[in-house]
């Protein structure tokens, strides 16, 4: 195995005293001598261009805008944000839940939509159950003394009441369909608007070759602010069809918003 070694040993040692044998040292070249700054060398100019470029690297190279904050301007302007016109509602009820929660809410509205979305791909009996119910716990929604959520029975309520509803059928017998997608495109030109707009679509689905986008929003309607909140929502409604086409390249044939406690949608 050294005999290799043991040749160019023997051919590049050099014998010192004792017999002792050495390889001789390879030829070298020393490095170069660092610049030396000229203490006279004005450093103001390349120090200022160095700070120029670290502010640019801390700017975004992009400005997101919410889905609810477009559907904002659009309803001030009260306009349809696609079209520029009014819509044209169309309304369909369907059986509205038995029960309602002690109080709505951000945490309410989400726990109705992470069960909705799990109910439309395919979960129910007891495994829909035992989501729901630490859905339910996991927001801090009401329990009882023995730490049971009280808004269980009124929770599975709303979700067989959203069963009965057209939209939910329809939805259910459609080849293709899709639950809380989060997207991200680009928003297009606009004064005051962000590069990019960002959000999640409730449900969509795909009939007859074009789409369908739904809503899900969870006010009893019986608050004296209501109407107006319905204006931003058929906005919004409208900036998520508006982004599904330009994701997609394809038509959305219709808008819906799906009331959960009044049993009701309208879609336009």
């Amino acid at each position: 195995v050294w005999e290799p070694v043991e040749s160019w040993v023997v051919a590049e040692a050099v014998r010192g005293e004792g017999g002792i044998a050495r390889v001789a040292d390879l030829p070298r070249e020393d490095p170069p001598a660092p610049d030396v700054l000229d203490p006279g060398t004005d450093l103001a100019g390349p120090m200022a261009a160095v700070a120029e470029a670290a502010i640019r690297t801390r700017e975004p190279t992009y400005r997101l805008d919410s889905v609810t904050g477009r559907a904002k301007t659009d309803a001030a302007a009260g306009e349809d944000s696609t079209t520029g016109a009014v819509p044209s509602l169309h309304t369909e009820a369907f059986a509205p839940p038995g029960l309602r929660p002690a109080t709505g809410g951000f945490e309410w509205g989400s726990v109705v939509h992470e069960v909705l979305a799990a109910a439309g791909e395919g979960t129910t009996g007891d495994a829909l159950i035992k989501l729901a119910r630490d859905l339910l716990v996991e927001y801090e929604r009401p329990v009882d003394s023995a730490g049971a959520p009280t808004e269980l029975e009124a929770l599975i309520a709303m979700v067989e009441s959203v069963r009965g509803s057209e939209i939910w059928n329809r939805a259910m017998a459609a080849g293709e369909r899709h639950a809380e997608i989060p997207f991200a495109v680009n928003a297009g030109p606009g004064p005051g608007r962000g590069d990019v707009i960002e959000g999640v679509i409730d449900l969509v689905f795909r009939e007859a070759e074009k789409w369908v986008v739904a809503d899900y929003k969870t006010d009893t309607g019986d608050d004296p602010d209501f109407m107006e909140r319905v204006v931003r929502y058929r906005a919004q409604v409208d900036v998520y069809a508006q982004c599904w086409e330009r994701l997609t390249g394809e038509e959305v044939a219709e808008r819906v918003i799906l009331f959960t406690s009044q049993g009701r949608t309208e879609s336009w």
